[in-house]
């Protein structure tokens, strides 16, 4: 955010400067209202889990998200270096209700359980897309083939590594039921 300028925002959007200051208030609330849109996309465009199921394919629409519509990742990267977080500032509209609807279609489980779960799978879709540079960097692949790695390859390994964690919690939720 602090490299941002409501001027070069501006121009690129075709405004003028002054109506961006006068819907928005400050670049402070622009910025929140682009994260509150990256949320509103994504849950438009992903719907929670319907049921143990659909964990895996619930994962992997979360991560073809993020490859797709890499711009919520890098937000968030940047609230957090530069937002500190508060308490008033929990995003309740977003998150309570995908976890609300994690637990109905889990009910047979522990609900906290079921959070910390959904933490993994989100971090397993969304990293990826957010640290482009760092898978850069790993899988020594060039800038430009970055995009083609996380639509192949890196997609399935993310697909057989949610599969592994969903089969692995779901034998420790049978051992702990039993």
């Amino acid at each position: 955010m602090a490299g941002g300028r409501v001027d070069r925002i501006a121009e690129n959007a075709k405004i003028n400067k002054q109506r961006v200051y006068a819907y928005f208030g400050s670049k402070a609330s622009l910025f929140d209202a682009a994260v509150a849109e990256g949320f509103r996309q994504l849950r438009a465009s992903v719907p929670v889990a319907d049921g143990p199921d659909d964990l895996v394919d619930y994962a992997m629409r979360l991560y073809d998200f993020h490859i797709g519509n890499p711009a919520l990742s890098r937000l968030l990267m940047w609230e957090q270096l530069e937002r500190p977080l508060e308490d008033d500032k929990k995003r309740a509209e977003h998150h309570d209700g995908r976890v609300d609807d994690y637990v109905k279609g889990l009910d047979d489980n522990d609900p906290d359980e079921v959070v910390r779960l959904s933490l993994v799978l989100v971090s397993l879709a969304a990293w990826p897309a957010g640290n482009r540079q760092v898978v850069m960097d790993v899988t020594a692949t060039d800038s430009r083939s970055v995009q083609t790695l996380l639509e192949g390859p890196m997609r399935e390994t993310v697909e057989n590594a949610a599969r592994a964690v969903i089969d692995g919690w779901s034998g420790q939720s049978k051992e702990r039921s039993e």
